[in-house]
C-alpha cells in the first residue's frame, strides 16, 4: 500500500489543505498456486459430482499479476462447458475482493 500526503498552502501561514491519497493497487500479494490448486480440485470435485464427470487438473500456473491458468483433462475430451462450469466453481471459491485476479480455465488440446 502507498501512502501520500500532499501539503498545499491555502494562503495563510496557519491554513493548510491536506491530501491523502492510498493506491492500494500498487502492491499486492500473489495468489499462492497451492490455493489456486486447493480450489481448482474443489471445483473439479462439485463439477463431477453434478455431471457425472471425471475431470482433473493438468496444470496450474500463477504469476506474479495474479494471472491464473488452468488446464483440465479427462478421459474423454473436455468441453468448454466442462471448462465454463469449473471456471464457476473457481470464481466462487476465491475472493476477488481479497485479491483480485485473471482466470482462464482450458484443456489441454486434443491427444
Amino acid at each position: 500500500m502507498q501512502l501520500k500526503i500532499d501539503v498545499c498552502g491555502m494562503g495563510g501561514r496557519e491554513s493548510f489543505a491536506f491530501l491523502l491519497y492510498v493506491n492500494s493497487n500498487v502492491y499486492k500479494e500473489m495468489i499462492s498456486k497451492e490455493q489456486v490448486l486447493e480450489a481448482a480440485t474443489t471445483a473439479c470435485e462439485i463439477v463431477n459430482k453434478n455431471t457425472e464427470n471425471n475431470l482433473s487438473i493438468a496444470k496450474i500456473s500463477v504469476n506474479k499479476a495474479n494471472n491464473i491458468v488452468i488446464y483440465l483433462q479427462k478421459l474423454t475430451n473436455v468441453t468448454i462447458d466442462d471448462c465454463a462450469n469449473v471456471s464457476k466453481e473457481i470464481e466462487k471459491l476465491l475472493d476477488r475482493d481479497v485479491e483480485d485476479f485473471s482466470l482462464t480455465v482450458s484443456s489441454m488440446g486434443s491427444k
